[in-house]
């Protein structure tokens, strides 16, 4: 008798386990993806170095400090409902600042009970609103649900 309530209590904590709930780092809120072509001839290109500034709500940060050659980078954009990022990208860490106002729709997309809600950017707009280093910038997709394409073109 005692073998058949062990046995008994073992399938039943055997069977009351469930499977793990884990949440990737996919299904998180995406950045946006810039990538850089020369103004003239509209060519793609990479940088030696470029640094951008964001305002999430507490003035300028610095979220990306790239002192090698790339050909794009992954800004983060406000989480909160405010519907525009501000950027300042420089070409050094002490060069002239563009100031480049990204505007969009912010919305919430259920992920699952382990990674919950994550933001996606709808009608994605780019300003360049101080000319510097950086000529124009150039809307690619004006949706962001993941970093797989490319976002936002910069002008240099």
């Amino acid at each position: 008798m005692k073998k058949s309530w062990f046995l008994i209590l073992l399938a039943f904590i055997m069977t009351s386990c469930g499977g793990d709930d884990i949440c990737s780092s996919t299904e998180s809120t995406p950045r946006m993806k810039m990538k850089f072509k020369n103004e003239a001839t509209g060519k793609i290109r990479s940088l030696d170095s470029i640094f951008v500034y964001a305002d999430y709500g507490q003035g300028m940060e610095m979220v990306v400090a790239n002192r090698y050659k790339t050909d794009s980078i992954l800004i983060p954009l406000r989480i909160d409902n405010t519907p525009f990022t501000q950027l300042e990208i420089a070409l050094s860490s002490g060069g002239a600042k563009s100031g480049v106002k990204i505007a969009y729709l912010p919305k919430d997309e259920y992920v699952s009970p382990a990674c919950g809600m994550k933001k996606v950017y709808e009608n994605v707009n780019a300003i360049l609103m101080n000319p510097q280093s950086l000529k124009g910038v150039e809307v690619s997709k004006n949706e962001i649900y993941n970093e797989d394409t490319t976002h936002i073109f910069l002008l240099f």
